[in-house]
């Protein structure tokens, strides 16, 4: 199975493909939307309601809003079970973050300007950074619940944020 997006007259749409039919992904309310991760029938990704941007996660019937507490846009892009990945933008600037389904996980890698997580499998988080010398990739692991090491680039600031109520 994949996802992706796809534009037309009316707008951007997510979609699924299962290998033989396609399936339009439309957030309701959403001026666009856009799918970025699947695992089984879970599928992750974002949308614009005109002024801002969420994340998004749908599970074949049900869409679910993803807002780290206190952004401007959230966007999901990996899912692995039932921990999902991405990145969220705030005053301070671009931030990775993991989700458990209760709790968001803040990810920043020490100097760096913008962090952005991109996909999970297992314990493992990737994705990209910007600094003062250009942009960089990381991979991160998850050794056991709450704790995060980088092994690209030895070490990794974590902030806990609850789930908005």
């Amino acid at each position: 199975n994949s996802v992706g997006k796809c534009n037309d007259g009316s707008g951007t749409h997510g979609f699924s493909y299962n290998g033989t039919t396609y399936t339009t992904l439309n957030v309701p309310g959403a001026t666009n939307t856009y799918a970025y991760g699947i695992d089984g029938d879970n599928i992750v990704g974002h949308y614009y309601d005109g002024i801002d941007g969420y994340g998004f996660l749908y599970d074949g019937m049900t869409y679910t809003t993803l807002d780290v507490t206190g952004a401007t846009n959230t966007y999901a892009y990996g899912i692995d079970g039932s921990n999902i990945v991405g990145y969220y933008s705030d005053s301070s600037g671009v931030h990775g973050f993991s989700y458990n389904g209760t709790t968001y996980t803040t990810l920043n890698v020490p100097g760096a300007t913008n962090t952005y997580a991109h996909g999970i499998d297992g314990d493992n988080i990737v994705g990209h950074y910007y600094d003062g010398s250009g942009v960089h990739g990381f991979l991160a692991t998850i050794p056991e619940p709450g704790t995060l090491s980088l092994l690209a680039v030895g070490g990794l600031t974590l902030l806990r944020r609850k789930q908005r109520a």
